[in-house]
């Protein structure tokens, strides 16, 4: 009896010991396999870490650059506001471009779309005992254009659109139906990409024709007029600047800026400062292009409300033309 709970006695502690060595171990192992698993979390971590710093990083540059093309838009829109009310905008640019050929000039760029070229008419003077408007819309086709388009058909009043290009085919229908409407159809690029389209007179040119080709193709129409993107000012920000006037006039376009911005380009635009941006100056000329974007809802809201106006101002409408008196800014360098 005695021997036996010895033995009992002697066994406890070698349990104990055995469950204790077996706890460490337990403890241990856990010990190893968290720490392992702390370390793939903090490695981890560091790695969103990272990529979020990245993220931040490219959303700070795309911010930086809406920033500096907004800013761009309100400087070169608070220019043109300054230069509509000095007066008449010819006195600006007494040396129009009105698509002629330039005398002594051998193209380099002649094969490149050859069929790219149209016939220049002569300009005519308006009447000087009728105020003309001639409304302007930029960057469409656009959800927009059809409320534009009906708001125009109301006073039965013609416009210009000048056009980006799209692969919409919901939007490429307004193609045709702003010719069918009676109104001109204009080139304003494809891309409307400036580093791009004003890097070379090939890129110019390679753009231009993928949106005048698409124009012809969808209206049975071919393009004689184009505006640049952000106005023929930009050109004088390129070095191709020069070449691409010189080459544009040279193939018979004819390109139009404009003397009476309505605004809706700016980031502050709203429906009343492009009412009163463009009612408080069409008053100052004898003739207006008015710009606007067909893209804008601050414009496409209060267009109704403008036209009235107009009208009530007895203003006579038309849309542009090859015999329209262009108004243009850029100096020509050539």
């Amino acid at each position: 009896m005695y021997s036996q709970r010895r033995k009992r006695k002697s066994k406890i502690p070698l349990i104990a010991c055995i469950v204790l060595l077996l706890l460490s171990i337990a403890s241990l192992t856990g010990a190893v396999i968290f720490n392992r698993s702390a370390a793939k979390a903090d490695k981890k971590a560091e790695e969103y870490q990272a990529q979020l710093k990245e993220a931040q990083k490219k959303e700070q540059e795309v911010k930086g650059e809406l920033q500096a093309k907004q800013e761009y838009i309100d400087q070169w829109d608070g220019i043109y506001q300054q230069l509509a009310q000095q007066g008449d905008a010819e006195a600006v640019v007494p040396d129009a471009s009105t698509g002629q050929a330039v005398e002594g000039y051998d193209s380099p760029y002649k094969d490149i779309h050859p069929d790219l070229r149209v016939t220049a008419e002569d300009t005519q003077a308006a009447d000087p005992n009728q105020k003309l408007v001639h409304l302007t819309f930029d960057d469409g086709p656009s959800k927009y254009t059809s409320q534009v388009l009906d708001a125009l058909d109301v006073y039965g009043i013609k416009a210009t659109f000048f056009v980006t290009y799209t692969e919409n085919p919901e939007l490429q229908q307004y193609y045709k139906e702003i010719v069918n409407r009676g109104h001109t159809i204009a080139i304003h690029t494809a891309s409307h990409d400036y580093k791009n389209i004003y890097a070379s007179v090939e890129n110019y040119l390679e753009d231009f024709y993928k949106v005048y080709q698409l124009v012809s193709e969808q209206t049975g129409v071919k393009p004689t007029l184009f505006r640049y993107p952000g106005g023929s000012t930009s050109l004088n920000k390129y070095a191709a600047g020069a070449g691409i006037a010189k080459e544009m006039e040279n193939r018979g376009f004819v390109y139009f800026d404009w003397n009476v911005s309505s605004g809706d380009g700016g980031s502050k635009a709203t429906q009343e400062s492009v009412l009163q941006s463009i009612t408080t100056n069409v008053v100052k000329y004898q003739e207006s292009i008015v710009l606007m974007h067909d893209t804008r809802e601050p414009t496409v809201t209060i267009l109704p409300e403008v036209l009235k106006q107009l009208v009530e101002m007895g203003c006579k409408f038309e849309p542009l033309s090859q015999k329209s008196r262009p108004i243009q800014f850029y100096a020509k360098k050539y």
